[in-house]
């Protein structure tokens, strides 16, 4: 098994939350020193990229090869983005977990940044 921390639309309640639906949720937590931007204007979904002093909260899921497998074919694990390990604090604990970080292939697009410390992405910018 293993743990992941996810940001956006495969959050509870978002499209792409099919792919964790039969997963463990093992509640929420936030990653330091990372930010959101965001791909096609106040609807866009998020992209998470490192950034001092900045805050991203999620979910964290314990998740099976399968699973973890489908999330890098939707993440385009290796092109549009790279699952790496966090350290994601909890109410209770910090633990380590895998997350998507946006790839260099973000930094050719134009994604909006919001300019916020914390960021809580529930299917707008600017929630």
């Amino acid at each position: 098994m293993y743990t992941v921390f996810v940001y956006g639309t495969l959050k509870k309640g978002h499209g792409n939350h099919i792919l964790l639906a039969n997963s463990l949720y093992l509640g929420t937590g936030k990653v330091i020193n990372y930010a959101l931007k965001y791909s096609h204007g106040d609807n866009g979904f998020p992209v998470m990229f490192k950034r001092k002093n900045n805050i991203v909260y999620g979910e964290l899921y314990a998740v099976d090869n399968y699973v973890l497998s489908s999330l890098d074919d939707l993440e385009g694990e290796g092109t549009l983005y790279h699952r790496k390990k966090v350290r994601v604090i909890t109410d209770t604990e910090t633990l380590p977990a895998y997350t998507y970080i946006g790839s260099n292939f973000w930094k050719l697009k134009e994604l909006n940044d919001v300019g916020k410390k914390e960021h809580n992405w529930n299917g707008k910018i600017n929630a």
